[in-house]
């Protein structure tokens, strides 16, 4: 499956990584030189892929909402509620009766619930049945430019709302010759439309300096590995 490629990578990674540490040799140009095709392969599977098919149940009822996610949004014997919306940039959702209500980032339990009590504060329904399906997924993709071997876009499994930046970069191919990892540029656009610019030291968490924790990028984040100056 998607993910059981993806944790198998992962776990290449992490036993490369003590490896190394133990012989105290540079694990920079190591780990991010190291192949990606489990992950890539990963990656390009029918449930990593936009708009894909109904995922098993567990998948559904942890995945969060995002923007441009198609819903179905039914009322139990109101038929003439029942709608098809698409979810904004904004994260909000059209509804009829209600207009705009935000769904961005709840699962699909937290959003029927939220629409069920909307409902009732407009004193539309008194006790109404929501039910919230999603019918087509959006693409979840990181965009990663610069001085990596293979810029583009990295398609994310459906199920999957983070990942840890050292894979990513490491999926597109890891970095040049000249790339700089200590200060990775990560642009991440919030839901009210503002940009926030985060400055990554890669370098910092593959050699475990400083007791560094993953980074962990989402979809919709812009990655830039700047050019090193010689």
């Amino acid at each position: 499956s998607a993910m059981s490629a993806y944790d198998r990578f992962v776990g290449g990674v992490n036993l490369v990584a003590a490896f190394y540490s133990h012989l105290r040799l540079p694990l920079l140009p190591i780990l991010l030189c190291l192949g990606s095709s489990a992950w890539l392969a990963a990656a390009e599977t029918p449930a990593a892929r936009p708009r894909a098919a109904e995922p098993p149940p567990e998948v559904r009822d942890s995945y969060h909402l995002s923007p441009r996610d198609l819903i179905r949004v039914t009322v139990f014997n109101e038929p003439d509620v029942a709608k098809d919306s698409r979810i904004d940039s904004q994260g909000n959702v059209s509804l009829e009766l209600l207009g705009p209500v935000n769904v961005s980032r709840l699962t699909v339990n937290q959003a029927q619930e939220k629409i069920r009590q909307a409902y009732i504060a407009a004193e539309i329904f008194v006790r109404p049945r929501v039910s919230v399906s999603v019918i087509e997924y959006s693409a979840r993709q990181i965009s990663v430019n610069g001085q990596v071997k293979n810029p583009g876009m990295i398609n994310l499994p459906i199920e999957m709302d983070s990942v840890d930046i050292v894979v990513v970069i490491t999926t597109a191919g890891g970095v040049t010759r000249i790339g700089r990892v200590d200060r990775v540029m990560v642009t991440r656009k919030s839901p009210n439309g503002t940009e926030q610019q985060i400055t990554v030291d890669v370098e910092q968490m593959l050699n475990g300096r400083g007791g560094a924790k993953p980074f962990m990028v989402e979809p919709g984040d812009y990655i830039f590995v700047p050019e090193r100056v010689l």
